[in-house]
């Protein structure tokens, strides 16, 4: 590779400013493009879980795919050509600008969405993500080839760079979204850009101007490179993967178990992220804040905690369990990566192997995870592989190690939940639940404090296996099959559990005087259920006495017949209870698994049941409306907010338009709003507002059905008097009005936090 002759001047102040601040901008626009342009699609291709997993998938092969051509042009390409490549990438990305959904996509039919959405996200802002996701390779390996007495270890720069990805993270929701709508974030982004590009020109030319390469600087005794691996193997690579792997499949795997089995609560999903993020920072900081030693010791006793520890019902203690191990884990195989990091001429390489592990860790997690397990498994999983992936002590080689990894785990299982020999068949109690009851005993009933000691005195024992990796990797496995049998196990009460690519569904028992029930839980959310004993009648959120019966009774008087009644969210079938012979249901539901549930006569029969009166469509709801003709239903009920995580793209402006023009003039839109977390009504109030709409909101009822749940429901009309009756009734409904201080939701803006119900995390705090 030709070169020009290195520059001899010393080093302009502002260059490693410039350097730090253009990673910094590239990565707050990568993170901010994400969210921005998966919620603008969710109009188009609904169902917010599939839509994000799908486009994180997308989002890290092209940042693979952008780390690959940094790579290949920073090793075959001199200084000049490197920089009018680039700048010539960088002129196409505008082509796709301003980011909107590239025109001609329709929405698929069947089983092709995902091969459509990587197709959609690809012509519409592929190339400008492509460009802006090799900056950070190509700008570090650019400063390394110049002057600069920092330029021997240019690590440091990756630290700059996950600043900018952790500002986006914490900015978008609570900047950007609350201020911009989507075109406005369009545009901003493209501003953004616009600098980017000439910053990427500034740093390009003081290259070509200061140029040396990057073996000078080891030759002149410059730098900070000291320390680095001079000789890169292929072992050293297959470590690099791995280290690289692990921590983006945990990353996916602890934000799926804190929504699914902890809490589904939006902002606790960020928590991960950032200080994934963080990890980066702190480990590639040219004086880390926390030292590598500190947190492999961290590692042992947070997972060491988490194992005995997994279920217990503390959510504050849960949260911080969860969070602090990944984040201890990331810090530990993030510092590896940092100690094996290698010399400057083998940087893009570097980033390459990490960038492939990032891919492979995100298809683990959020592809393959969800085809062959039936619940986040993937996430203890990824704790045991970082586990294996600590340094190993040196020396004492010999079998007899080895054979001690094996066999002292193997106890531990024994001691644990192995039969009673003294015992005759089936006792097979765990040792310590023996000895726990013995203690009990002895101690006047003092199960708890029995209990603590017993659990203190296992994590003792397990933190003496620290030394061995695989020692300690298969001693967390033992006590997480053992102690968190939810996880690992199959409890009696659960008749089955299954997952999709929508989330972990499992159906469970309760045996009750009243009757035999059984529960669909999505999660930790309830979706519905059935008294088998008494079948026809409606449980959980649909009672007879709670609001969806209260509407069922007005509409048996309504002056125009309801012959056909929609409903978005199938759940177990409930709604079919309130079918009559001559009227049809048609539900939307946008997951097959929930419909195959439903239909599955060991658990449900409500379906089975309505027999021909109702039917099941598969699809996102309001793709599947837009299909009906107008005014096709006397009733339109959207169910699709009984769990806590909520598809915004169902309560919009414009879907509400579209709610209003497949009812007939007189007909109903009712919407389930139940939340824990988030209050639901102002929107809807300022919705109804904005269309001149009448709206009521169902009023609080002491329910004394047996296995009822108390909801909250909305009830729109185009006109007050269609309404009127529900102001008269025993539990009469209010009038909703509009709150000025929440903003009206579009397909182009929302704002979550705005309706935050932050009293639902008491429990933070409790």
């Amino acid at each position: 590779m030709s070169s020009p002759t290195p520059a001899t001047r010393g080093t302009a102040p502002f260059v490693l400013p410039l350097y730090a601040a253009t990673l910094c901008l590239s990565a707050f626009l990568l993170f901010a493009v994400q969210p921005m342009f998966t919620k603008l699609v969710l109009p188009l291709l609904g169902g917010s879980a599939a839509v994000w997993n799908t486009a994180v998938v997308f989002f890290q092969g092209t940042l693979l795919l952008g780390y690959a051509y940094a790579h290949c042009s920073t090793r075959f390409l001199g200084p000049k050509p490197q920089l009018a490549l680039h700048l010539a990438v960088l002129g196409l990305g505008f082509l796709a600008l301003p980011i909107g959904v590239a025109a001609g996509w329709e929405p698929p039919r069947g089983a092709t969405q995902i091969p459509w959405l990587i197709g959609l996200l690809g012509a519409s802002i592929g190339l400008p993500f492509f460009a802006v996701s090799a900056t950070a390779p190509l700008l570090q390996k650019w400063f390394a080839h110049t002057d600069h007495a920092a330029a021997g270890d240019p690590y440091f720069l990756y630290g700059a760079s996950n600043l900018g990805s952790l500002a986006a993270l914490l900015a978008y929701p609570l900047v950007l979204e609350p201020v911009l709508g989507l075109r406005a974030q369009g545009t901003a982004w493209t501003l953004g850009y616009l600098f980017l590009a000439a910053a990427i020109a500034s740093c390009g030319l003081i290259l070509v101007r200061r140029w040396r390469p990057v073996e000078a600087h080891s030759a002149a005794g410059e730098g900070e490179g000291g320390g680095l691996v001079a000789e890169v193997t292929w072992p050293l690579r297959a470590r690099w993967l791995a280290l690289a792997t692990v921590p983006s499949a945990l990353l996916l795997g602890v934000t799926l178990h804190i929504g699914t089995d902890i809490a589904a609560a939006p902002f606790l999903w960020v928590m991960p992220l950032a200080l994934y993020l963080l990890t980066f920072v702190i480990v590639f900081a040219r004086r880390p804040l926390l030292r590598h030693a500190w947190m492999l010791r961290a590692q042992v006793v947070l997972l060491v905690l988490l194992a005995v520890l997994y279920q217990i019902p503390a959510l504050v203690a849960l949260l911080v369990l969860h969070v602090g191990a990944m984040f201890v884990t990331a810090m530990v195989c993030h510092g590896e990566l940092a100690r094996l990091r290698p010399r400057a001429t083998h940087l893009t390489e570097f980033y390459l192997w990490m960038s492939v592990g990032g891919v492979l860790g995100g298809i683990l997690a959020a592809i393959v995870a969800p085809l062959v397990f039936d619940a986040v498994y993937e996430y203890p999983l990824a704790l045991f592989a970082a586990l294996l992936l600590r340094p190993w002590p040196e020396g004492r080689r010999g079998a007899w190690p080895w054979l001690l990894d094996l066999a002292l785990p193997a106890l531990l299982y024994w001691l644990l939940a192995g039969p009673n020999p003294l015992a005759e068949p089936p006792a097979a109690e765990g040792w310590w639940r023996r000895a726990i009851t013995a203690l009990v005993t002895g101690a006047g009933g003092s199960e708890r404090l029995v209990l603590l000691a017993f659990k203190g005195t296992l994590v003792l024992g397990l933190l003496c296996l620290a030394r061995r990796p695989l020692r300690l990797a298969l001693a967390f496995l033992v006590t997480m099959f053992v102690l968190a049998p939810d996880v690992l196990n199959h409890p009696e009460n659960r008749l089955m559990r299954e997952r999709s690519f929508f989330g972990v569904y499992s159906v469970k028992k309760i045996e009750h005087p009243l009757g035999n029930v059984h529960l669909l839980l999505h999660g930790r959310v309830f979706h519905g259920g059935q008294n088998m004993d008494n079948p026809a009648r409606p449980i959980t959120y649909y009672t007879r006495e709670g609001p969806i019966g209260q509407v069922v009774n007005v509409l048996r008087d309504w002056p125009e017949r309801v012959e056909r009644i929609g409903v978005v969210g199938l759940g177990v079938g409930q709604m079919a209870s309130y079918v009559g012979h001559d009227q049809r249901l048609t539900y939307f539901e946008i997951d097959p698994l929930d419909e195959r549930i439903a239909r599955d006569e060991r658990y449900f029969t409500m379906l089975r049941d309505a027999g021909e009166r109702v039917e099941v469509r598969i699809g996102d709801g309001r793709l599947l409306l837009e299909e009906e003709p107008d005014g096709a239903f006397g009733l339109l009920l959207v169910a699709a907010f009984s769990g806590d995580a909520i598809p915004v793209h169902l309560l919009t402006r414009e879907a509400l338009q579209l709610y209003l023009r497949k009812v007939t003039e007189r007909g109903l839109v009712l919407f389930n709003v139940t939340n824990s977390y988030l209050d639901l009504l102002p929107v809807l109030a300022n919705l109804a507002a904005d269309q001149g709409l009448a709206v009521r909101r169902s009023p609080s009822i002491p329910l004394t059905t047996p296995f009822a749940l108390e909801a909250d429901y909305v009830l729109v009309a185009r006109r007050p008097e269609l309404l009127a009756r529900f102001g008269f009734l025993p539990h009469p409904w209010p009038e909703l009005p509009p709150e000025p201080s929440i903003g009206l939701w579009t397909d182009d803006f929302s704002n979550l936090l705005e309706v935050m119900r932050w009293e639902g995390y008491d429990f933070l705090i409790e």
